[in-house]
């Protein structure tokens, strides 16, 4: 009998999103810029992170872009402004998937 404790199926990532997901956070800047979100009471600028890091704004969106694709975060844009989102139920499906490992 397995100890191991069930978890509902809207709580788990579809293998492939899982699979893109372990893929995206294996660059140390996209954790970081997951960490910077969450800190920010789950929502930041762009404007504030390409500040933030000492990079162009356009490897920030190439980060940013694969957060997006993951399903980790979610970009509003009001104008050409946008602000990300951190989707912490994707997050926390993903960390479901590792609890069963």
């Amino acid at each position: 009998m397995s100890t191991k404790k069930a978890n509902n199926s809207k709580d788990r990532l579809p293998a492939k999103q899982f699979a893109h997901v372990a893929k995206v956070l294996a660059e140390p800047r996209r954790v970081e810029i997951l960490k910077q979100i969450a800190a920010n009471g789950g929502q930041i600028a762009f404007s504030d992170l390409v500040t933030l890091h000492n990079i162009t704004s356009q490897t920030i969106s190439h980060h940013v872009h694969e957060l997006k694709l993951s399903g980790l975060i979610e970009i509003v844009r009001e104008g050409r402004c946008g602000t990300l989102h951190l989707q912490r139920n994707v997050l926390q499906a993903y960390l479901n998937e590792f609890s069963d490992i």
